[in-house]
């Protein structure tokens, strides 16, 4: 039996004779990372097909290039690593039409109300400080919502843009948001769910485990390739739980 949920489909499939076994499948553009649990005297067991890795431990840092790096909530706050920065809401609805609003560095883009923001492709890193999303490689879509921000913006619909202390605007699945300049969003330690295809860089204290061998790890690199990893905030880092499929080197 197959059944598909959105842009991610898992697989329930068959009854083993001897023990009950579970085939997860989860795709990413194109790219799967396939699991199967088996319970065996009443412990779940993870089968690992070959080619793929299972990574558990505990993580003090954490780089992740995502093909989809999940949503984020609002309210946030968009910042610039340099002097100069720019974003670009394309598609929002502000005063009844559709209109862009365009932003320079000067003072912090907060955005609150609404839902968040869907990442989608983003460089994602994780430390004992805090979470940070590197936003100007790519595109960003808002969730659908009514949002706010505080400030100075210019607004224009196919002429001069009007500057803006403040602005009420909605957005929909046509609202992308563009950056340049090391613009970035910042936050304290969270949970985090980061899919492939990408590549990934661990550092702290783990356990690989493949089909053939299990050995400890404390400095991993992986990638190109699918992965599904799953961060939890814990004190000194983040309890890490990964399936990876490709290239894992294991430098220390």
């Amino acid at each position: 039996m197959e059944r598909r949920i959105g842009a991610i489909g898992w697989l329930v499939t068959f009854l083993l004779v001897s023990d009950l076994a579970v085939i997860a499948v989860r795709g990413t553009a194109g790219s799967r990372v396939h699991t199967r649990t088996r319970v065996v005297d009443g412990r779940t067991v993870v089968v690992l097909p070959p080619g793929q890795a299972e990574i558990t431990g505990r993580a003090a840092s954490l780089a992740a290039d995502a093909q989809d790096a999940g949503n984020l909530p609002s309210p946030f706050t968009i910042v610039v690593a340099r002097d100069a920065g720019h974003a670009s809401l394309e598609g929002a609805i502000a005063d009844g039409r559709r209109t862009t609003i365009f932003w320079d560095e000067g003072q912090p883009f907060t955005v609150t109300g609404g839902v968040g923001l869907d990442l989608g492709v983003a460089h994602v890193t994780a430390t004992p400080s805090g979470v940070r999303w590197a936003l100007d490689a790519h595109q960003h879509t808002f969730l659908a919502g009514l949002y706010h921000t505080t400030a100075s913006v210019a607004v224009g619909a196919g002429g001069l843009a009007t500057p803006r202390d403040g602005l009420d605007f909605f957005a929909d699945g046509q609202t992308i948001l563009t950056t340049s300049g090391g613009a970035f969003i910042g936050l304290p330690p969270r949970g985090l769910h980061l899919l492939g295809p990408g590549s990934l860089a661990l550092v702290g204290r783990f356990s690989v485990r493949t089909a053939n061998a299990t050995r400890d790890a404390t400095d991993l690199g992986f990638g190109p390739g699918p992965f599904d990893v799953t961060l939890r905030p814990v004190r000194g880092g983040y309890a890490v739980t990964a399936i990876v499929r490709g290239p894992l080197e294991v430098r220390k």
